[in-house]
């Protein structure tokens, strides 16, 4: 489980939390997930950036409790066949994997000048993983 708590500035449009398979910036490593909410266009965008290539992008309606100028937390939970994501309390979205998870090993958060990050927890469950499908 990722926990990232933070702001985006007052006047900021977008950013991006990447969970990636190698360091690098934005579109320099893989990404098994790419999270970006989209201030200027009221949606968020999830995918998975691969081999140099942008999957199937997902994106739903309605916008969460999510604004510019405003503090934020977002969840990421990992489960065996999906992330779960959840805003301020709230749960928003899953993404199925697209990549095993096993992989991952870097985030990247960003969009620098618009996103302030104040703290990242990450919690790695001892053992096999004890999130059930439909517990969260």
């Amino acid at each position: 489980m990722i926990k990232v708590n933070g702001q985006l500035t007052p006047q900021g449009q977008w950013f991006h939390i990447n969970l990636q398979l190698g360091f690098g910036d934005h579109e320099a490593a893989d990404a098994a997930l790419h999270f970006n909410p989209r201030f200027d266009e009221s949606r968020i965008v999830r995918n998975s950036y691969l081999n140099r290539d942008w999957g199937h992008e997902e994106s739903n309606g309605g916008w969460p409790n999510l604004q510019s100028g405003y503090p934020f937390e977002i969840i990421i939970l990992a489960t065996m066949n999906e992330y779960r994501v959840a805003i301020n309390g709230q749960h928003y979205c899953t993404y199925a994997h697209r990549v095993g998870m096993d992989r991952v090993n870097h985030l990247n958060i960003g969009k620098p000048g618009e996103v302030t990050v104040s703290c990242i927890t990450i919690t790695t469950p001892p053992g096999p993983a004890p999130h059930q499908p439909g517990s969260w």
